[in-house]
């Protein structure tokens, strides 16, 4: 089954945004988390589905093969 779905964030500052915005709609989210892979908000959609904001480390996306530089849709 689908484990989570995972919104791009433009960088870390947007992503403090996005905390803040969450914060003011009272909506229970993760504190911004760094690993490997990059920075993180993790929440969950009125449905209970996991949901994750994230600003990919260019090292991981090459791992991943995914283009930082190709055009995506990006939250923020």
């Amino acid at each position: 089954g689908l484990d989570h779905v995972a919104f791009a964030v433009s960088d870390v500052a947007s992503l403090r945004t996005w905390q803040q915005r969450l914060d003011r709609m009272g909506v229970r989210h993760s504190p911004i988390t760094e690993t490997d892979a990059g920075h993180h908000v993790n929440l969950r959609a009125p449905d209970d589905l996991p949901i994750e904001l994230v600003v990919m480390k260019p090292e991981f996306a090459t791992e991943l093969g995914v283009d930082v530089c190709a055009p995506m849709a990006v939250i923020g």
